[in-house]
């Protein structure tokens, strides 16, 4: 008998240990699955690249002959179904975490709405959806893709806690906050929620709640309330919206169910004076481009559009090829447009290699991934000029012309 607490507190250990080892290999997975979902909208962003681009070089060669509006109506279609594959590739992107969060004022009506079919999809079929969207919910400054996350991973979270079925209701509404208000549940963290105008977004289930105490734990990292949950966790879903400014509140109790309930500020809706790009000056002049980018059919793309365009172009393969060239002496390159991932030297180090000896080159980088994926601690201080794939040859040239056109002028 005298050994038991020693036994019951190496019971306790061992639990410890077990409880940390799961959370490490909860990690290491996420991490894998990040890496690789990230890797693949990569690839993918580069497939993108060419079948935009050679769609938008087919509609302008359709648009110069007559009677062809059945043909650019298919042509319409494949472009619309890419730019919806493209908006794919950029969840994947975020929730590998290559790529920054880009905040703007969006209205939290359209993100839920446009949210629906692909919520309707992942929700169990035993697990009724309702939505309730108020049309007075107002504009919040977040990531959109960030926004989809912390409903998909709220939605998600809360059908794992209706494993025999029930109720899933998503709703979204303007909430003023002042000394009537009343506040229900527990508020998550150290935030305070100050008097003003917030969009509320509430995502509620009818599963089995959970204790009082048990609430702020949930959002601890690694924390789950249940133990074959898909989402991303609510730690993650705590970080995002504190880091908007916005507050999460928790209603929940035993047999109840729990509504998380999201508070952001409302902001007034950006306005911007944009000009099409279609009717934008592209034109190139005598500019010389060093083109480096390793894949073979958005080389190809790029060289044709460049060409088109009226800039001289030479081709790299990968950045030792680049590299090779820029060595070349009497050669004269205005821009070095380089991918960043490559076999060999990724971007960066071909940018830095080739301006040591040529200081006065301007640099496009682009990429599928984000650019804060590979980026160096030696970065110039104004920036770098980064276009994301992926891009049309209208863009590209749009970009290429604003660089050439604010580049301080060379002396003759």
């Amino acid at each position: 008998m005298t050994g038991a607490p020693n036994d019951s507190a190496d019971d306790a250990k061992n639990a410890v240990a077990l409880v940390n080892a799961a959370r490490i290999r909860q990690a290491e997975t996420l991490e894998s699955v990040g890496r690789l979902a990230g890797g693949i909208a990569h690839d993918f962003n580069n497939l993108l690249t060419s079948i935009l681009g050679y769609s938008e070089l087919l509609d302008d060669q359709l648009r110069l002959r007559g009677n062809v509006r059945a043909e650019r109506s298919d042509l319409k279609e494949i472009r619309r179904a890419a730019e919806r594959a493209r908006e794919l590739t950029h969840r994947l992107l975020a929730f590998s975490r290559s790529v920054p969060g880009r905040p703007r004022a969006v209205e939290l009506r359209q993100v839920v709405i446009g949210m629906q079919r692909l919520l309707r999809k992942f929700v169990p079929p035993e697990v009724e959806i309702v939505f309730n969207v108020s049309d007075q919910c107002g504009y919040v400054m977040f990531d959109p893709t960030q926004l989809e996350q912390v409903l998909v991973s709220l939605s998600v979270n809360a059908c794992d806690a209706m494993p025999a079925g029930g109720t899933l209701t998503i709703a979204a509404d303007g909430r003023e906050i002042n000394d009537r208000a009343t506040l229900v549940g527990q508020v998550i963290g150290t935030s305070v929620i100050g008097r003003g105008s917030y969009v509320e977004l509430s995502v509620a289930d009818t599963g089995r709640g959970m204790e009082a105490d048990f609430v702020q734990r949930a959002f601890e990292p690694f924390m789950t309330t249940n133990v074959s949950s898909q989402g991303l966790g609510l730690s993650t879903v705590y970080g995002l919206v504190t880091r908007a400014g916005g507050v999460v509140m928790v209603d929940s109790a035993p047999g109840v169910g729990t509504t998380v309930r999201v508070l952001l500020p409302l902001v007034h809706e950006a306005t911007e004076d944009t000009v099409p790009e279609h009717v934008l000056d592209v034109r190139g002049g005598n500019q010389t481009i060093l083109l480096a980018e390793d894949d073979a059919d958005v080389r190809a793309l790029n060289v044709r559009t460049l060409r088109e365009a009226g800039y001289e172009v030479l081709e790299a393969e990968d950045g030792n090829v680049a590299i090779e060239i820029a060595a070349q002496p009497g050669l004269h390159i205005d821009i070095l447009m380089t991918d960043i991932v490559m076999p060999g030297r990724n971007g960066w180090e071909v940018a830095e290699a080739i301006q040591a000896q040529r200081p006065e080159i301007l640099v496009l980088y682009v990429s599928g991934f984000a650019p804060t994926s590979l980026t160096p601690t030696n970065l110039p201080d104004g920036g770098i000029q980064f276009l994301p794939k992926p891009f049309t040859p209208m863009t590209l040239l749009h970009r290429l012309r604003q660089m050439i056109d604010s580049a301080p002028k060379r002396p003759e």
